[in-house]
Parts: structure tokens; sequence; C-alpha cells
């Protein structure tokens, strides 16, 4: 059985708060949010940081015209959208609400690096299911959760 636990608008804040003081003094051009579930974030942590562009990219982990992606021996497919950045963007911040599979985060970082002018990527996520590939350890997140047995359902979504 799943639980479902119901975050808080503190819960939140609290993460973006652990997310900003592993990121110190960084500097970063632009914000990058993947989908909806990265927004709300995407748009504290540019607060905190001063940052003034803001992108979202699109990435869907079902449905047709997708790009294949092998994660845990899961063929997972994720369909993701195009991101142009303006000439003067080199150092992005990518951020989401939490990483399930690392599917999505695989395919979004690749769309990303197609932009040749992009120099530097941080990863940044509130929650990271802790069962998820030891590859994606090497991001930022606020806390972790037992993606096996419970499914996190954020303030800015519907129960």
């Amino acid at each position: 059985m799943i639980n479902k636990i119901k975050l808080t608008w503190q819960d939140i804040e609290h993460c973006v708060d652990i997310l900003a003081n592993k990121l110190n003094d960084k500097k970063f051009d632009a914000v990058v949010s993947i989908g909806r579930g990265g927004m709300i974030p995407a748009r504290l942590l540019a607060e905190k940081f001063d940052i003034h562009n803001a992108y979202i990219i699109d990435a869907k982990a079902y449905g047709e015209n997708v790009i294949s992606f092998n994660a845990a021996n899961n063929n997972i497919n994720v369909k993701v959208s195009e991101i142009n950045f303006a000439s003067n963007i080199h150092n992005v911040l990518v951020v989401d609400d939490c990483i399930f599979t690392g599917a999505t985060l695989a395919v979004v970082i690749n769309k990303i690096k197609e932009n040749k002018q992009i120099e530097h990527i941080t990863n940044v996520f509130l929650y990271k299911n802790e069962h998820v590939q030891n590859v994606f350890n090497k991001y930022l997140y606020a806390k972790s959760y037992d993606g096996n047995t419970n499914w996190l359902v954020f303030p800015w979504e519907k129960n």
C-alpha cells in the first residue's frame, strides 16, 4: 500500500532554504523548471539567488513520441520539449519538485546539453526517492523519501 504524504507550504519553504544553503553563493544566469512540478520551487530559488531569466522544459514519462531511457532495467519513455536559451545564458540552475526514477532528469539534462553555449548545469530537487539509482546522488536535494511506500502530494497539486 502506498501512503500519501501531504506536504505543506512550510515543508516546501524549509526544503528551499536547505537547497539555498547548499548552493551557497553560486551565481546562475538562468533557472530552468522541469515541467509544472518544478515551477514553484524554481521561482522560490530564483528569488533567493536574484535570477531573472526563467525557462520551463516540459518532460513527461509517458505517451507517444518519447525518447527511450533505461533506468534500473526498466524501459521508461520520456517526452521532452525543446529549450532555446538566450545567447548570454551559460550557467543554469535546473529545478524539480522530486526525483522518482531519474528517467526524466537524464533526458532533460541531455536536452539542455544540446545547447552548446551552456557551460555548467546545477541540478536540485526538493525530494529524492531513496531508491533511485546512485548516479543521481551527485545532484543536490533537500530531503529523501521512500518512493516504494510513499507518494508525495505537493501543496499546489490536487489530492
